[in-house]
């Protein structure tokens, strides 16, 4: 009787381990997308994500909050350096997902507390936005 009871314990247990690791496999994914900030999220959702082509390209977009304020050191103010950078980022998609995003983009950028930060690591381009007073930011992440 103990035996059954061991064997259906642990054929639950590896049930169960075998639905959430594909969940916990993508979460560890996608804060692996946040690197650059991964220790102070509080929260983030995937807002877009793009169909993936040929070999690893991709374009997605993630919202998050911060548990803490980011330091700024290497957060600019918005400039035209900014929007220069901001231009790669952005095409004229006329998916309605991405074109409500993109206005809340707009949104954030106007606030004169919004910084951001731009990151290009072997072939993938990463373009942060945040705002402290909000505590609300986006990834834009590119990948050719």
């Amino acid at each position: 009787m103990k035996k059954i009871i061991i064997i259906s314990v642990a054929t639950l247990c590896m049930i169960g381990l075998i639905f959430l690791s594909p969940k916990a496999i993508q979460k560890n994914i996608d804060l692996n997308d946040l690197t650059e900030i991964k220790d102070n999220i509080k929260g983030y959702d995937i807002e877009f994500k793009s169909e993936r082509g040929f070999g690893n390209d991709r374009w997605d977009v993630y919202s998050f909050s911060l548990e803490e304020p980011l330091e700024y050191s290497h957060w600019e103010k918005i400039d035209k350096s900014y929007y220069s950078i901001r231009s790669y980022f952005y095409d004229n998609s006329s998916d309605d997902k991405w074109d409500m995003i993109i206005q809340n983009i707009y949104k954030l950028e106007k606030d004169t507390n919004t910084r951001y930060s731009y990151v290009d690591l072997d072939g993938t381009k990463k373009l942060y936005l945040y705002n402290p007073e909000k505590n609300k930011g986006y990834c834009v992440i590119i990948t050719i």
